[in-house]
């Protein structure tokens, strides 16, 4: 080698301190900035978190069902007097629209806040055009009935002498409605 060589003044402890004290120093940046990256993120999902619970909040206080006329509903004083005005109902809809019941189920009234739910589970058999009418008229009639499901098939039709008219078609249907109750009403 030529030319001057310059030794280091300081010893092996304090050049062994120094690499310490420079790689802490790193260690310490890049934590710093590891914990700066991670409070932003942390704190744009709080941000989010709190965008999500306002509209969590608006969202609950905005009614997701229209405000139902309650004077359609039906009225009784007790849970029992309105499971049985249910049935009366349904079995009057039932006669109105040909409905031949062979078995009706009532369910025991469920309370929903202020009101019962009955449910009423329906077997018979109706001429095939008065189907679309009884679904009709117990979703539009009062008291108001829901209907949660149904079921049809279509019965074989009856065989009749020659010149006869054959009867319109008939299904055999079940149906499942619900209504509502206001118990303690006169």
């Amino acid at each position: 080698m030529n030319g001057p060589t310059v030794r280091s003044t300081l010893t092996y402890d304090s050049r062994a301190r120094l690499v310490l004290f420079g790689t802490i120093a790193t260690v310490i940046a890049l934590g710093v900035n590891l914990a700066l990256w991670l409070s932003e993120g942390i704190f744009a999902a709080r941000s989010e978190i709190a965008t999500m619970r306002l509209a969590i909040e608006k969202a609950a206080a905005t009614p997701e069902f229209p405000v139902v006329d309650t004077a359609r509903f039906l009225e009784a004083r007790t849970p029992t007097e309105a499971s049985a005005a249910m049935q009366a109902h349904v079995t009057r809809i039932a006669a109105e629209f040909g409905l031949t019941v062979d078995t009706m189920q009532i369910a025991d009234p469920v309370k929903r806040g202020t009101l019962s739910e009955i449910g009423v589970r329906i077997n018979g058999a109706l001429p095939e055009t008065a189907l679309p009418t009884l679904i009709a008229r117990f979703a539009t009639g009062a008291p108001l009935v829901t209907v949660d499901g149904f079921s049809a098939q279509a019965i074989p039709p009856v065989m009749v002498a020659e010149g006869q008219a054959a009867p319109p078609r008939a299904l055999a249907v079940q149906l499942e409605v619900t209504g509502f109750a206001r118990i303690g009403s006169p």
